[in-house]
């Protein structure tokens, strides 16, 4: 009896230490693609070898892109929001600029309208022309908004993009493309001659 549990201690403590190591590996590269993919590429290019293939598939999977929640928040709320959800702050940061100086350019062509119409009855009394005055104005509030959509469509798309992007990148370290060469023999009959011979094939 004492021999069978020190075989059953022996076998436990095998198995915690072969698992270790690959639960520290998958541990530490879920870490570094926390951290951001870009700048840990090369330590991730090192550490996903060492994984079993259920376990590159398990981080793949979680750690992939989504463009579909994104891509909502920048329609509803839009202001780059969806793409500081999604992990990208660089194009977060181009369409919130982007609408926060349409924004602006078009509340400042909203007041030279106002204050064109306040104005209107002494332009009247001057003998002025009232669509003049108002020009500037709505040329500047037309201006803002034209920003605005065209922001706008930006944060429409950018969250897919970069969601291609990014897991194109994940896919080539998780999956990478693998080149194998074949032997293969091959028969060929012409002119009652027939030959025999070995021909070598390339699968991507």
């Amino acid at each position: 009896m004492p021999s069978i549990l020190r075989q059953i201690l022996i076998c436990c403590l095998f198995v915690f230490v072969v698992s270790t190591p690959m639960i520290a590996t998958m541990s530490e590269v879920i870490i570094l693609l926390d951290q951001g993919l870009d700048q840990n590429y090369d330590l991730l290019k090192m550490k996903i070898p060492e994984l079993l293939d259920n376990e590159k598939m398990m981080i793949y999977d979680e750690k992939k892109k989504d463009a579909a929640v994104p891509f909502l928040v920048n329609f509803i709320v839009g202001f780059g929001i969806g793409s500081y959800i999604e992990g990208d702050p660089y194009g977060g940061t181009i369409q919130l600029i982007g609408s926060l100086a349409g924004l602006g350019t078009y509340v400042c062509g909203a007041v030279l309208l106002t204050r064109a119409e306040t104005s209107m009855n002494s332009i009247l009394l001057s003998g002025g022309s009232v669509y003049n005055s108002m020009i500037p104005g709505a040329i500047v509030m037309a201006a803002g908004a034209l920003d605005m959509i065209g922001f706008g469509i930006f944060g429409w798309i950018r969250p897919w993009v970069f969601a291609g992007e990014y897991n194109s990148k994940l896919q080539s370290l998780f999956m990478p493309k693998s080149v194998s060469i074949n032997v293969e023999p091959y028969f060929r009959s012409e002119n009652n001659n027939q030959q025999v011979g070995l021909q070598l094939g390339l699968s991507f």
